[in-house]
This record gives C-alpha cells, structure tokens and sequence, in this order.
C-alpha cells in the first residue's frame, strides 16, 4: 500500500513537471531574447563577400553608433560617441520570425546566421546582392 503512494506522488510529480515546464523552441526562443536583449551592440562590419562596405561608404561619425534591442520589440540606433550632422538616433520595431530563424527589421527581413554572447550576424539580400552584417557586444 505504501509503494502505491510513492508512486502516485511521483506520477503526479512528474505530470505536473511535463504540464509546466517550457518546450524546448520555447526555451531556445527565450535565451535568443535575452541575448539579444541584455547587450548593447555595435556594427563591425558589412559585407558583399570579403569587402567590408562601411570602410568606403560609413561616415567616421557612425563608427562609433550603438544598438539597443528592446524586449518590446523596439529598438534603438543611438548617434554615440562622435556625433554625426544631423544626428543620426534612429528608433524602430524588430522581431523574429520563422523559429527565431529570421529577423524583421522595420520591413526588411535577414536570417540569423549568428547569435550568440557577442556576436549576432545578419545576412540578407538587396536584389540579387547578399550583405552579412556583424553586430558585436561593446
């Protein structure tokens, strides 16, 4: 008689266990959101193969700029450091999509190639041209 209290406690124990716990998509989505959103985050580069764009077309003002993701699914692009003329602070919405495979940016949407502590990469395509751009932690 006492095995079968064991027993049920355990069989309730882990029913309940099964009932409350989080998926394993859910949890991965839950860590990508918090790495994402715990950071401040700094373009090191965009790329069209191995030439990194913003050597040429960046202005030296916004090689200083950071990134803030927001858990509401607001970001915000801050004209730091050096200050760019007209200041430059940019705010918009972002989120994924697709099994946290891709993200939205405003209207433009890239597949996550990368996220990780310090590092999230984006690729993405602007017509038949594919960009990779990497953000870093600062």
């Amino acid at each position: 008689m006492d095995y079968r209290k064991h027993f049920l406690t355990a069989l309730l124990f882990i029913t309940m266990t099964l009932n409350f716990s989080c998926s394993k998509e859910e949890d991965l989505h839950l860590r990508k959101l918090y790495l994402l959103t715990t950071k401040i985050w700094m373009i090191q580069s965009v790329k069209v193969g191995d030439e990194d764009l913003r050597l040429q077309y960046q202005r030296q003002c916004e090689n200083d700029d950071l990134t803030t993701f927001n858990i509401d699914g607001t970001y915000i692009y801050t004209d730091a450091g050096t200050k760019c003329s007209p200041l430059a602070d940019v705010t918009g919405k972002w989120r994924f999509i697709n099994n946290d495979t891709q993200f939205i940016h405003d209207s433009d949407t890239a597949t996550v190639v990368e996220l990780s502590a310090n590092v999230f990469i984006l690729s993405s395509f602007v017509g038949p041209v594919k960009l990779t751009t990497t953000f870093t932690t600062i």
